[in-house]
Parts: C-alpha cells; structure tokens; sequence
C-alpha cells in the first residue's frame, strides 16, 4: 500500500498513483508524442546541420551551447514522459515546466535574430511553436482529462525537478555566455540570418549566405560539395566555353593579404599553376568591398581566361567568390555578376 499522508486536508504522497484502467487518450497522448518527438527532432537538425558552422560564425562555444541545450530538453522530454507513465505526483509540473522553457527559448530567438529565415528554425516555425507551447502550457492546467489521472490533491514538485531544471538551463547558458563574451558581447551576430529562397527576384538565384542575378544567355546550375551548395553558370548547356564557379563564405577581415592567400588557394585549386594576372583591380560597388583579377592561361593545347573575384560585405561578414574560365574576353559575366550581388 502507498505511503501516504495528510497535509492540510490535501492527499501528499512521493508513490504513484495506481495505474490507470483507463489509458490516456486524445490530446494528452498528442502532447506527450510531440514532446519526445519534437525534442528529437530538433537535437537531429543540429547535428547533422551542414550550415552550421555559417550559422554560428564558426564559434564553437555557442554551437556547443545549442547542442548542449537541445540534448538536455530531450532528456527532460524523455524523463516528463516517464513520470506520466508512471503517474507521478510531479508528472504535471515537469510537463508544465518543459512548455515554459521551449516558449522563453523560442520567444529569445525571435528577439535576438536567432530564428532563420528558412528551415526548420525559420521564424514562422518558431512563432508556431510557442503558439502551440502556450496552448499545451493551458491544457495541462485545465484539461479535465488531466485533472482526472493527476488530481491536484495528488500533484507536487520533487527536489529533483528543480535539480533537473537547473541542470537543463545552466550549463547550455554559461556555454551560450561565453561564446557571447568570445565574440564581443555581439550575440545577434552569432547566427546569421540566412537570404529567403522565397523572396528572391527575377533570374536570382542564393546559396542562403549571398544572392546573385543571373545574366542572359547564361543557365545557372545548382551544385553540391563537401563544403556546401554553389553555383555554376554556364553559356552553353551542352558545350560551354564560358563556365563560372560562385560560391560565398564568411570573412570577418578584407585586406590584401587575406585575397592574396585566397586566390593563391583558388588558383591552385582550379588551374594547378603559377600565373601573374594581367588585370588587377579594387574597387567598390553598391558598398561592398571589391577585388578582380584576370589571367591569360597558355598550355600546350589551349589558350584560355581565367577571372578571379571577391565581393566582400563589411557589415554581415559575408564576402562572394567568383571563378570563371572562358576562352574569349568578351565572354565573361563576372563583371556583370559583381554588380548584382548582395547579402542581405
């Protein structure tokens, strides 16, 4: 028989409650699924994020915090899960707890520009969340359902609880507050905010950190590698003598030494040479810091153009990379390119 004891005329007991004959059902089995589901999920999206180390600026304190911060709310779900199970006595107040912190979370990454702008963590599907959050906070207090197999006579915190939930929001943030101090105090900077694939204008085509227009006669090609998406615009689908790589990074400096290093890197990547470029020129265009070399390519069996760019944008950290090789000067649209990016 369950220990218990009356205090204030109210039933107290640190047991659960007989199992019930009747199981739970409806929106009670749908909070719960969606507690364990949704905290799983959203731990999945951040592991295997290929965008995250663009997301977090390359800080690894603050990527850590995320991660740390997710796998502890599943083990909460997992545990609240547990204790409605086994109809414990603080099984509600975890519940109501884990709702709590999934709304103050969501409503900080709103705040901060933490949200993206697509993607499982895009604003709308942020804004739904602690909609739903609120509304699963609201049943668990007056579901009669609830009420039914918890009823407040029987229901109060343990000491652990409060252990857990201290667990669960202060290691994630001493993380998240020093990744913040690392990087200035400039937290909304931490995350980036990714270009929206459904706002993009006519012929514009974005990897997420850097959109650009494509020109006529050109077909622009989506491509994947190890390191990300990026583009290809060629002249001719079939046989192209125009072919041009672009691809966008973050930078947090733009001087000549850091270009020299990249396009030494780009060089040696794509035409597996020495070469001194026939045209070398810094300039600015729409505000973003610019940079365009352009090469004479002479083999045994060829003679080809090789352009090398950079658009560099000082106030998001973003710079563009453009490569194109092409065998007639009239050929390339890198110029034409340049002036249609933007980061933003």
């Amino acid at each position: 028989m369950e220990e218990q004891m009356k205090t204030n005329g109210n039933l107290k007991t640190d047991e659960s409650l007989p199992l019930s004959k009747s199981p739970y059902k409806g929106w009670l089995v749908l909070f719960l699924l969606q507690m364990v589901a949704g905290s799983t999920l959203s731990l999945a999206y951040l592991l295997f994020d290929s965008n995250r180390e663009t997301h977090y600026h390359g800080n690894i304190l603050v990527s850590a915090a995320d991660i740390c911060f997710s796998l502890t709310v599943m083990c909460l779900a997992f545990y609240t899960l547990y204790l409605f199970v086994r109809r414990k006595p603080d099984a509600v107040f975890m519940g109501k707890a884990y709702t709590i912190i999934c709304f103050t979370v969501n409503l900080a990454a709103l705040a901060n520009g933490g949200a993206e702008s697509s993607g499982l963590m895009s604003v709308p599907n942020v804004a739904r969340s602690m909609v739903w959050q609120l509304i699963w906070f609201l049943y668990l207090t007056f579901s009669a359902q609830v009420k039914a197999h918890f009823p407040k006579s029987f229901r109060h915190p343990m000491k652990r609880d409060y252990a857990i939930l201290t667990v669960t929001v202060f290691i994630p943030s001493v993380l998240m507050f020093a990744g913040i101090w690392e990087t200035g105090g400039n937290s909304s900077g931490l995350r980036e905010v990714q270009i929206d694939r459904t706002r993009l204008r006519k012929n514009e085509f974005t990897d997420g950190k850097a959109a650009f227009t494509c020109p006529d006669g050109f077909w622009a090609l989506e491509k994947q590698k190890e390191q990300g998406l990026y583009y290809e615009l060629v002249n001719d689908s079939v046989t192209p003598t125009s072919v041009t790589s672009i691809f966008s990074d973050y930078a947090t400096e733009h001087n000549r030494q850091r270009y020299e290093e990249l396009a030494d890197s780009c060089r040696q990547v794509a035409l597996h040479i020495e070469a001194s470029p026939l045209y070398d020129k810094a300039y600015q265009i729409n505000g973003n810091q610019c940079r365009l070399q352009t090469y004479r390519i002479e083999t045994e069996e060829e003679t080809f153009y090789w352009d090398l760019a950079m658009v560099h944008d000082a106030h998001t950290n973003k710079m563009c990379i453009l490569m194109c090789q092409y065998k007639d000067l009239t050929e390339s649209p890198v110029t034409e390119l340049m002036n249609t990016v933007r980061f933003k």
